[in-house]
């Protein structure tokens, strides 16, 4: 009995694994899209697309109730929603001048800085300490002459701000509204914010039919998809192995990014993505949270 049952939790685990890794890559995919995507229209645009394609899916799948908030769930809801919009926005703007995978580097310390708050560790400080030393690798090689990547790394990093006050929020929205009912109004909200600012920087290109089609692609992939695979891999992994799993994300994007949009990274650009990428993992393992925080964004 008892071999029968660890049996079937390592295949309840493998089953997570795959499911994990598959919500990673389809992530990643939908930036790749999104990326092609922002040379034809403005990132603002393409910004604009997602979110309210997202939002429609995740009104039909949540039902949210729209009237009837209180003055506190109406501010949380808000909050967050401008957050999603803050962070959407800058991840769009930074892909469009960096490469995939730097971006997701940079972005990623956003959830690295809530883990190691909110652990108990005593050495909690060293993870910061070694992620900031790929930070500086990836720094350099945009260090002289390169306005543009380094704009592309500033926005990169409001994304990992933006991140980081996401997870805070969608704690609190999760306590607040049942399912993913707050997620939905917030990005409800993401959208009517973000829709006026695309509108004007895209023009006529942001309802051209392929545009549209694309804009749909990404939002199905990153809302459906790999949401679904996400919520599913929850359910059958330990947090800790969820958590390593997770801290791939700057390791994947680099590696779809190649695959996809032929983006080549220089050795100390690989350097610094492996040395972030090792940070997320070894937070994930050593640090102990002293309270349950979600460790990644799920639209």
């Amino acid at each position: 009995m008892c071999a029968r049952a660890s049996a079937a939790r390592g295949s309840a685990t493998r089953v997570g694994l795959g499911m994990e890794l598959g919500s990673i890559l389809t992530i990643q995919l939908a930036n790749a899209v999104a990326s092609r995507l922002t040379t034809h229209v403005n990132p603002l645009g393409v910004t604009s697309l997602r979110l309210v394609f997202g939002a429609m899916m995740l009104g039909l799948i949540a039902r949210p109730p729209i009237l009837g908030l209180s003055r506190a769930e109406l501010g949380l809801v808000l909050a967050f929603g401008a957050t999603i919009s803050v962070q959407s926005t800058a991840f769009y703007q930074a892909i469009a001048r960096v490469p995939m995978g730097i971006a997701v580097t940079i972005a990623v310390l956003g959830p690295l800085g809530v883990a190691v708050a909110v652990s108990g560790g005593r050495r909690r400080v060293f993870w910061p300490v070694l992620a900031a030393a790929g930070v500086a690798l990836l720094a350099s090689e945009y260090s002289s002459g390169r306005s543009v990547g380094l704009i592309g790394l500033a926005f990169a990093a409001v994304c990992g701000m933006s991140w980081a006050c996401y997870i805070v929020l969608s704690a609190r929205a999760g306590v607040a509204f049942p399912g993913v009912q707050g997620l939905a109004m917030a990005v409800v909200v993401a959208a009517v914010l973000t829709l006026p600012a695309g509108i004007v920087a895209s023009g006529s290109a942001l309802v051209r039919p392929r545009v549209l089609v694309t804009g749909l692609i990404i939002a199905v992939l990153t809302c459906a998809i790999a949401f679904s695979l996400e919520t599913l891999a929850l359910k059958r992994l330990p947090k800790d192995i969820f958590g390593v799993f997770a801290s791939l994300e700057p390791a994947a994007a680099a590696v779809v990014g190649l695959a996809t949009l032929g983006q080549g990274l220089s050795m100390k650009e690989v350097a610094g993505v492996l040395i972030v990428t090792a940070a997320c993992a070894g937070a994930a393992i050593r640090l102990r949270p002293t309270r349950t925080e979600p460790t990644r964004e799920l639209f």
